[in-house]
């Protein structure tokens, strides 16, 4: 399985708190406690609200001041992505429940879209949890108007904690969110829509089905304009009560592309509708995007979003005033006590033992069975076991036993959840609520008035919550969408710039401690550098560790990336003619390795083409990348003026000869014959500006052995008693 075929292009369907997009019911919510947290604070203009499409009754994200073509939403980076790895390994013990987990998540992470950076730290199975603002926009092809980017300063913050001197290392995610910015002008009361990359019926999950796409815009558009258009040769017809007249025959019957009764409710219904539309300064390209804005979507008012939706940009991520805590929540305004700081969508995990990673399983190598009884080795919840080396067979160098995985590790995720010691279930929140650290009275790491917020049920905002929570777990086990939601509130007046902390019980603050006495300091190996240290010195040249020199390329090495214990080189690329051109068809590997006067230079003429092409689009650099385009590659050399120039060009200026390695995430990549015949793929003159250091696969903090693994304690009293699957005695 390919997870870029899989996966949609963000995280969540049309319908996120919906049984199903056909479920057409409105949805209100209802607000018994508190009025609003948006209401007391004046400067906040991004809201959560019912959505405004039609039929849809979950939630959407609305602004309620107008936001300028290319403006940044947020006016920052979201707050925090989360790796999720080895999402095809099924062949696994609990593989069952993994695959249900699987389902239930897999509309709501990124699976494409994701950054090179993430798409590098463990192969090509991994997905991308953007919590916060990446979780919540919804999907709509003709009004899309965000465009997700990378912090343009640092999308990978590996310096938040040292791994040589900090026990938190690796304990929490270093990838920041992205950073959403408006691809069109949008008015004060729009919902904020985002493309997930599904505009034919049929080409993502089923909820695609029942959406309005393109091609229902354009065939009622062309039904319109046949009847208001300057060169109408047909007409609306209406009856005595002044309602549209229309044939069946008119929209025709269902095909694979286009659904009759989507394109029937885009149509007018009455004569002063049709009054409307054509008195409107309308051309026939400007239907689409009309009938999307007025017709495919209850229209909303500042004040509407005010008085039904909760202010999404009440916390900020900075670096928590906690040591080897990673990013903190901040308040960006003054919260009152009692009023909600955030609200918090939750998904749920219903065993949390399908975190745990195994060596060397995905699904396109696993073998029939599975064995859900498996009691063999296993690590605790502070992290990996033994050396937590992912390439290897196995410790002792033996094959895998596919029967009886070595685990050698838990996601990170776990640590961004919710559980109850008494329960198999994981509650993961879903928006900024995630970065509110841990503080207690107990041990007043905070301050001697411990934490200044707690945790609760949704108050009310979220009636599918109330009543999922008196479900039994086995009702809960058949949800195949998202249905609960907490909420962070203030135990006292918070001001601006002040950290929000919660308990997280006193069994994680125990765990933590634990680990701390137990931890050791690491040496440091020599030329070490962090990717985000590295990558800040982009107008240097390369590391010297990370130049793998001509030897290597003349001996036939075909997958090296110089000595660096940490770092690895990538390069802007995409694939041209070249690649299949038939000097690589006919040349084989044997023939390259077996030549023992192979030098550089002949294999220049042969094998390269000029490299000076790839640069980054509009030279916007890495924040503005697509998934995919940097593809693993060795820095052979730095060229000079004095090397000889193979297409007579005299410029020189900060330019590399570099070997490019395949893609493993590229579709396709075995069938380059490059790659099929293990030949090199060498390019000259290629921009220093267009090469960017990355973390090695399985090297970044987040899989070092003995890393603290430990979900937020659930109090007792708040968690479900029919949930409570463990007993006493385990």
């Amino acid at each position: 399985m390919n997870k870029r075929e899989k996966a949609p292009l963000v995280q969540k369907k049309q319908n996120v708190s919906a049984p199903s997009a056909s479920n057409r019911v409105s949805f209100r919510i209802t607000y018994s406690i508190i009025a609003h947290v948006c209401i007391t604070i004046a400067k906040g203009t991004i809201y959560v609200a019912p959505s405004s499409l039609k039929g849809n009754p979950g939630y959407g994200i609305f602004t309620t001041r107008n936001v300028w073509k290319g403006e940044k939403i947020l006016g920052g980076p979201d707050g925090v992505a989360i790796p999720v790895e080895g999402y095809d390994q099924l062949d696994v013990p609990k593989g069952d429940l993994k695959k249900q987990w699987i389902q239930l998540w897999d509309p709501y992470w990124w699976g494409r879209g994701v950054p090179d950076h993430v798409a590098f730290e463990a192969g090509p199975d991994i997905v991308d949890f953007q919590i916060g603002f990446g979780y919540l926009p919804n999907h709509h092809c003709e009004l899309s108007s965000l465009n997700p980017g990378y912090p343009q300063d640092t999308p990978y913050e590996d310096s938040l904690a040292n791994r040589f001197e900090s026990p938190g290392a690796g304990a929490f995610s270093y990838n920041i969110g992205r950073e959403f910015s408006s691809t069109r002008d949008v008015k004060a009361g729009e919902e904020l829509f985002m493309s997930y990359g599904y505009c034919k019926h049929g080409s993502g999950p089923g909820w695609t089905n029942d959406v309005y796409m393109p091609a229902e815009f354009n065939v009622a558009s062309d039904i319109i304009w046949n009847r208001i258009g300057p060169h109408a040769n047909e007409s609306f017809h209406f009856d005595g009560s002044g309602n549209v007249v229309l044939e069946d025959s008119v929209v025709g019957n269902d095909t694979a592309t286009v659904k009759a009764k989507l394109v029937k409710e885009l149509l007018p219904e009455t004569k002063e509708q049709v009054q409307r539309l054509a008195a409107a300064p309308l051309t026939r390209e400007d239907l689409p995007k009309y009938l999307a804005s007025k017709r495919g979507v209850n229209p909303r008012t500042p004040e509407w979003i005010r008085e039904n939706g909760m202010c999404l940009e009440t916390l900020v991520a900075r670096k928590s005033t906690l040591p080897h805590a990673g990013q903190g929540a901040f308040a960006r305004f003054s919260i009152k006590k009692g009023s909600i700081v955030t609200m918090a969508p939750v998904l749920h995990i219903m065993d949390k033992d399908v975190l745990a990673l195994y060596e060397g399983q995905t699904e396109s190598e696993a073998e029939e069975g599975n064995d859900d009884d498996y009691e063999g080795d296993s690590v605790d919840k502070e992290g990996t076991k033994g050396d937590g080396d992912k390439n290897s067979g196995s410790e002792d160098g033996e094959s895998v036993d596919r029967n009886h995985p070595r685990q050698v590790g838990t996601q990170l995720l776990l640590n961004y959840c919710f559980s109850n010691p008494h329960s198999t279930v994981l509650l993961c929140p879903a928006t900024n609520a995630v970065l509110v650290n841990h503080c207690s009275k107990r041990k007043q790491q905070c301050g001697p008035n411990g934490p200044n917020a707690d945790y609760r049920w949704s108050s009310g905002w979220d009636p599918t919550s109330d009543e999922w929570r008196r479900q039994s777990l086995e009702e809960l086990a058949t949800k195949s969408f998202r249905g609960l939601s907490f909420e962070i509130y203030a135990l006292r007046d918070i001001a601006p710039g002040e950290e929000v902390f919660i308990d997280y019980g006193e069994a994680w603050e125990q765990a933590w401690e634990e680990h701390v006495r137990q931890w050791k300091p690491r040496s440091v190996p020599k030329n070490w550098i962090s990717a985000k240290e590295a990558n800040e010195m982009n107008d240097e040249p390369i590391l010297e560790d990370l130049l793998v020199g001509t030897k290597l390329v003349e001996e036939g090495a075909t997958t090296t990336f110089g000595d660096h214990p940490y770092l690895m080189t990538g390069c802007v690329y995409w694939t041209t003619d070249m690649d299949y051109d038939e000097v690589f068809e006919n040349a084989t590997a044997t023939l390259y390795s077996n030549n023992k006067k192979n030098n550089i230079d002949d294999m220049l003429k042969t094998f390269s083409d000029d490299g000076s092409r790839y640069e980054y689009p509009n030279n916007k650099g890495y924040a503005s990348h697509e998934d995919g385009l940097h593809w693993p590659c060795s820095v052979v050399y730095q060229e000079t003026g004095n090397d000889k120039d193979y297409d007579d060009d005299d410029s020189y200026q900060d330019t590399y000869v570099v070997q490019i390695q395949p893609n493993p995430t590229y579709p396709g990549v075995d069938d380059i014959p490059w790659v099929r015949n293990g030949l090199p793929r060498l390019l000259r003159h290629f921009p220093r500006s267009s090469i960017r250091y990355f973390v090695k696969p399985y090297a970044s903090d987040q899989h070092l052995p003995g890393v603290f693994r430990q979900p937020i304690g659930m109090r007792d009293d708040l968690f479900p008693e029919q949930w409570k699957n463990i007993p006493d005695s385990k």
